[in-house]
Formats: C-alpha cells, structure tokens, sequence
C-alpha cells in the first residue's frame, strides 16, 4: 500500500483490477475486486477523568469523581484499575470502580 490503512476510518476497499495478455491481438480482461481490512485492537487513545477533590474524612460511598475513555474500536469495553502513586505507603492499594457507571 502507499498509506496505513485504518479499519475505523474504512472498513474495505473496492477496486477494479485489469489483465492484459501479450497475444496479437491483446485481450483485456477486467476484474472487481474488494479487499477487506481486518479490524485490530487499537489502544486507547485519551483517558478522562473529572474530579474537584473530596473532603478528608468522607464517608465510605462519596463520589470522588467519574472518568471515560476515548477508544477508536467500536464497541470496546474497558476494565480500569486506579492504584495509588509510589508515595503511598502501600503501592498495591487499589480503589473500589464501578465499571458500569465508570465512577470512584
């Protein structure tokens, strides 16, 4: 190919392809042809999340923030996984997510 091909911004392409053989007289002979391209994953591309801060002391439950990803396959579920920065004192402390409303 002369470019990358993306699935998401084409999903195949149609073409006509031509045959000429060395004979006399030559014969043309034309085809259609589609090629598909094969959808990959592709990574996400942009995490969001959208926070003011929470109050120290706040009970169990409180809202701390809602997040979403921008992702170029359709369809694409995610699993997210928020772990405290290597100041914590327990590093492999993991907050509770709700993956269905995406909120912490």
């Amino acid at each position: 190919t002369t470019r990358t091909l993306d699935f998401e911004k084409q999903s195949s392409y149609s073409i006509i392809v031509t045959v000429t053989d060395t004979g006399t007289p030559p014969i043309t002979v034309p085809a259609n042809v589609t090629i598909i391209v094969e959808d990959v994953n592709d990574q996400p591309t942009e995490i969001y999340f959208n926070s003011s801060g929470v109050y120290e002391n706040s009970p169990e439950g409180t809202l701390v923030g809602s997040f979403w990803t921008k992702d170029q396959d359709n369809n694409q579920n995610f699993v997210y996984k928020f772990i405290f920065s290597a100041e914590a004192s327990d590093n492999n402390t993991v907050l509770p997510t709700d993956n269905v409303s995406r909120k912490i």
